[in-house]
């Protein structure tokens, strides 16, 4: 199960995976007030708040589904995007969708709904998330064991990196920083979280409480 917030409407968007829709829940009364069936099991979402646009991510029929939260309709869906994930900019208006099977990420245009670019990526990228700030997006490849790091300006990939903790050739008994045991947060394993430069991938530290 997803979620994605709209702290400029205080609404809630819940994926719901068995019965194909998304829940819409009022923040200020912890109800739902609406439900949005969709044609598939729904595997991510995310919110725009200045345009106040849900997208939600159909993988089984390879499309963005694009809710209107003022009426909470679907205005249109866009196809073509076999995303697990899918990440918005709402700095710059675009969706970004990270494509498992075919290992490339599509750039989507909010304001018309349509696939701009499609950015080579790694193996198997399954997870993206922005930076509006920077305009960057990082994208994780499951398959490939690295993290890639476009640009939001040019549509490029300006870095690729391999963290510790997702190396599948390494190993971590043997590895120079190796993670230490944390008291369960932020993860439940015992093990601390890696901090990571985003723009180099260099090992920044531990996050959680170490015992």
């Amino acid at each position: 199960m997803y979620l994605a917030v709209n702290p400029a409407t205080n609404r809630i968007y819940v994926c719901n995976s068995i019965s194909n829709s998304v829940s819409v829940i009022d923040g200020s009364s912890n109800t739902v007030v609406a439900t949005v069936p969709l044609s598939a099991s729904p595997d991510g979402i995310d919110v725009n708040p200045t345009t106040n646009m849900i997208y939600v991510a159909l993988f089984l029929t390879g499309e963005v589904v694009v809710i209107d939260g003022s009426s909470i309709t679907i205005v249109t869906t866009i196809k073509g995007v076999d995303a697990f994930r899918v990440a918005v900019d709402a700095a710059t208006n675009r969706i970004y969708g990270p494509q498992f099977l075919s290992t490339n990420v599509s750039v989507n245009d909010g304001a018309s709904n349509t696939i701009i670019a499609s950015i080579p990526v790694g193996k198997g990228s399954a997870g993206a998330a922005t930076d509006s700030a920077a305009n960057l997006i990082y994208v994780t490849n499951n398959t490939s064991g690295t993290i890639s790091v476009i640009d939001g300006s040019t549509n490029t990939v300006t870095n690729t990196f391999t963290p510790a903790i997702l190396d599948p050739g390494r190993d971590c008994a043997r590895h120079d920083i190796q993670p230490p045991l944390c008291d369960g947060w932020p993860e439940p394993s015992g093990l601390c979280r890696e901090r990571i430069d985003g723009e180099n991938g260099v090992h920044q530290g531990w996050q959680g409480a170490l015992l």
